[in-house]
């Protein structure tokens, strides 16, 4: 009887395995992607891809990367005072922005944490954790770039924000990333390719990073960084496609804003 009973419980195993291959899915550590589907973003300043990600033996997370064409876009900052703070899809629609997300964090009284520069004047100085590890610019131009902080580059920028951590670095994810905390995630990318955007929906920072590494191998790419920005509760976006426009509104004051159009 006993015999019987473990040849069920093997064949039922066996069954269980076969049908997560048959789904496209592994037992294995490493994150495997599922796309779901693509779109164009307005005006053709870049392309939007839907993915679940899977891994075993955890829930699917929901993940829009975006590619930003920086040939087309040009990117602008918003910081907000206290005494005038608006949501993100307001600040969006009025400037007309085709891609708006949340930039970095702050502290109290609303004052930002860590640099910030903006229209060329200083109004922060850089300060050194392990949680701003890396520096956000955007050039007159509006041309995107993200630095480590240690990096020559960022002191002569148009406007420039701490944020982090950093995820990737080189292809590589980072370690002794934060493994517990889970929220919605909002992190730009540096690649070979250009700059990309991603949004996760309910992962670590650690499976963050992880998920990313499993993108580049994917899509080829060679990631030079990728940076965190305020998530959670603080998470917000608007990105307007050909046909639609995908957003989630943030639970707390945003106080930085990056605007595309």
């Amino acid at each position: 009887m006993l015999r019987f009973i473990i040849a069920l419980i093997a064949v039922a195993l066996v069954g269980l395995v076969g049908l997560t291959n048959a789904f496209g899915y592994d037992h294995s550590s490493t994150w495997q992607l599922k796309e779901k589907s693509t779109e164009r973003l307005l005006n053709n300043i870049g392309m939007l891809y839907h993915f679940n990600a899977y891994q075993y033996k955890h829930f699917p997370v929901a993940l829009t990367l975006i590619k930003i064409n920086q040939d087309k876009a040009r990117a602008s900052l918003v910081i907000q005072d206290k005494s005038n703070i608006q949501p993100l899809q307001e600040i969006a629609m009025q400037s007309g922005a085709i891609i708006a997300t949340n930039g970095g964090f702050y502290r109290e009284n609303f004052l930002v944490n860590g640099l910030l520069i903006s229209h060329d004047k200083k109004y922060s100085r850089l300060v050194k954790n392990s949680l701003l590890s890396a520096v956000v610019t955007i050039s007159q131009k509006g041309i995107i770039n993200l630095y480590k902080i240690g990096d020559s580059g960022y002191n002569d920028a148009f406007w420039a924000f701490q944020a982090g951590p950093i995820l990737v670095d080189n292809n590589h994810p980072q370690q002794k990333l934060d493994d517990s905390a889970i929220a919605r995630r909002v992190i730009y990318i540096t690649t070979n390719q250009g700059l990309y955007l991603a949004l996760l929906d309910g992962a670590t920072l650690n499976e963050s990073a992880n998920i990313l590494t499993s993108v580049a191998n994917k899509l080829k790419l060679q990631i030079h960084l990728a940076v965190n920005f305020d998530g959670g509760k603080a998470a917000a976006f608007r990105i307007q496609t050909d046909n639609k426009i995908l957003s989630h509104s943030e639970l707390v004051p945003v106080k930085s804003i990056i605007l595309i159009k």
